[in-house]
């Protein structure tokens, strides 16, 4: 889910590898708590998410961004009552989320 956060925080969904990985350990042990990720059937590629345009680049898909953008995505039971959405750019840049 954190891949799929970040990805739709770029405006055009699109990110190269390098930056997602910079940007998944940035933020990644603020975001496990803020935002608990629900595993992904078949993974982000599998379940059609996120696509490779070209070596080294991924892109969110409208599918998973409208998945990112659902309160409960798939229809599953919610993991906590009220999910506190992950703001990606305060966490990127040290800001309070």
């Amino acid at each position: 889910m954190l891949i799929l956060k970040i990805l739709d925080s770029h405006p055009d969904g699109e990110a190269l590898t390098s930056e997602i990985a910079r940007e998944v350990a940035l933020l990644d042990s603020a975001a496990r708590e803020i935002f608990p990720s629900p595993s992904i059937e078949g993974g982000i590629f599998g379940a059609g998410f996120v696509t490779s345009p070209r070596k080294g680049v991924w892109r969110i898909s409208n599918a998973g961004r409208q998945y990112v953008r659902s309160d409960n995505p798939r229809g599953g039971r919610a993991t906590v009552e009220a999910p506190v959405p992950l703001d990606v750019e305060a966490l990127r840049y040290g800001r309070e989320a």
